[in-house]
């Protein structure tokens, strides 16, 4: 049996699910802090993303108390037109050689179910979207996320 506290209450099961609410932080490729985050209301199903666009290099960033034994993360984001490619970091280390493209030409909600080939360690984990490039198709470098969760 696993446990973990969240929001002051015990949870215990066989498998403890965390949920990252996402994004906590969203920042430019140079380290300050980016535009406005904004609900995404094109039926996106709860997407947070920036207002006024995104640029290569720029992050969504969230923390996640993990129990160390998470192997998978199921990640939500809606393609478009305008979305761009990203990778994912765990503490800062680029997570696989994969990097996911969003870019969609017809608007759809992308559900993906990534197997970790980094261990998350068990305390806090800082995991984080990083925006890299673009499809040749598309007309900017919109990342949009769900909350989403390790497992």
């Amino acid at each position: 049996m696993s446990s973990i506290v969240i929001n002051g209450v015990i949870q215990t099961s066989s498998t403890v699910v965390q949920t990252i609410v996402l994004p906590s932080r969203l920042y430019a490729s140079d380290g300050t802090t980016l535009k406005q985050l904004v609900g995404n209301a094109s039926g996106a199903g709860g997407v947070i993303q920036a207002s006024g666009g995104m640029a290569d290099g720029d992050r969504f960033q969230a923390f996640v108390y993990a129990l160390g034994t998470e192997t998978m993360l199921s990640l939500t984001t809606y393609g478009s037109t305008d979305s761009g490619k990203f990778d994912i970091y765990i503490n800062g280390v680029k997570d696989g050689v994969t990097t996911y493209d969003d870019y969609k030409a017809s608007a759809a909600v992308v559900n993906r179910y990534i197997t970790l080939t980094q261990p998350i360690t068990a305390g806090y984990n800082l995991i984080e979207f990083r925006v890299n490039g673009k499809n040749a198709s598309s007309s900017n470098y919109y990342l949009r996320i769900s909350p989403s969760s390790i497992a």
